[in-house]
């Protein structure tokens, strides 16, 4: 079942600030983990409003790799509220969060 607008925003204010971004990036472009973790800023096309997702992590991978079947390669448009997100964040932040990091946010951020 999707999230709320309000748990969206719930659990991108539990988060830590470095990983704040991510939440809202992940639920407003759709993206499976391993795609969100493979992104990089020059996926994300502000002039064209669109992101390519070419890349992932594989479940236990630390390398990006190809998807596995060639529909998960595509371009999406890119929402202002993620636009907004990823601007402010690498105002603040240098690029690069490891996967286990934004792991442990999570499990932090979400009540068991």
């Amino acid at each position: 079942m999707p999230l709320t607008v309000d748990q969206v925003k719930a659990l991108a204010e539990a988060m830590p600030v470095r990983n704040r971004a991510m939440v809202i990036v992940q639920v407003g472009l759709g993206l499976r983990i391993g795609e969100l973790l493979a992104l990089r800023m020059g996926d994300i096309d502000v002039v064209s409003r669109s992101v390519r997702v070419e890349w992932q992590f594989a479940p236990q991978s630390k390398v990006r790799t190809v998807p596995k079947t060639p529909r998960s390669r595509r371009t999406i448009p890119l929402p202002q509220v993620v636009s907004d997100a990823v601007e402010d964040h690498a105002k603040k932040f240098p690029t690069g969060v490891g996967r286990n990091n934004l792991y442990d946010a999570v499990r932090r951020a979400v009540p068991t």
